[in-house]
């Protein structure tokens, strides 16, 4: 069993997340709280009156003993702390207890378990228990979290600290101051784009050239065979000449 709540952390454990402590469940508690001071009454406060994971509810030690109505009035002070606004039943009974009109602790015990009516003790107890143990959950999640982080960053920076070789790389502050100056102006990483762009340049360049070149090539090459051709009809045309030439003669 874990250390008990009081109705003050449980009441503002569920208003932080949204959902308020149910006037149901506080009239329950302060109820039982009241039944169990029934022998030595005592001045109860939210941080006095306390819930376990059992959603038994207890008093906290070194509570001042005071009158019945004293008592009374600080169970409704107690309700009334927990509860904003407080229903109007509990407005109406912490009015009749201020007027004198419930005076013994049993009419005040009856009272408050009126406005329960139909009242399920063993269900009200487990609901508190759900209650209180949500409410240490949630409590404990940040710290695991935290200390789940710190475990991870911790591993993270030993894989970033390991070099392959087995060594250890040692502390350096440059990279850090690079990568600050990064955040700032970004513009450390100019060089390399320009870098790139350069070497995309240079090979553009070259494919030119390549293309220039078979261009070139293959324009000789046409050249060439028209020439040759040109030449073979020249040295044709020549020898048909000659040939209507001897033919002639004779």
């Amino acid at each position: 069993m874990t250390q008990p709540l009081s109705v003050d952390e449980l009441a503002m454990g569920l208003a932080r997340r949204g959902t308020p402590l149910a006037p149901e469940s506080a009239m329950f508690i302060v109820l039982e709280a009241v039944e169990s001071m029934a022998a030595r009454p005592v001045w109860l406060t939210p941080e006095g009156v306390l819930v376990g994971d059992d959603g038994v509810v207890t008093l906290a030690k070194g509570l001042d003993d005071v009158s019945v109505l004293e008592a009374m009035t600080s169970a409704m002070d107690t309700l009334e702390a927990v509860l904003t606004p407080a229903p109007h039943g509990i407005q109406s009974l912490a009015r009749r207890v201020q007027t004198g009109d419930v005076e013994a602790l049993p009419v005040f015990t009856s009272e408050l378990e009126a406005l329960l009516v139909p009242l399920n003790r063993s269900a009200a107890r487990r609901m508190l228990g759900r209650l209180v143990r949500e409410h240490l959950r949630t409590a404990e999640r940040p710290a695991a979290h935290e200390a789940g982080t710190g475990t991870d960053e911790a591993r993270h920076k030993d894989a970033l600290d390991t070099v392959p070789d087995g060594g250890v790389r040692e502390p350096s502050r440059a990279p850090r101051a690079v990568d600050e100056s990064v955040l700032d102006d970004g513009g450390d990483d100019r060089p390399t784009r320009q870098g790139g762009s350069r070497g995309l340049g240079i090979v553009a360049v070259v494919l030119a050239a390549i293309a220039v070149l078979a261009a070139g090539m293959f324009l000789y090459h046409r050249i060439q065979v028209s020439a040759s051709r040109a030449g073979l009809s020249q040295r044709e045309g020549s020898i048909q000449g000659s040939s209507r030439a001897l033919s002639a003669a004779r």
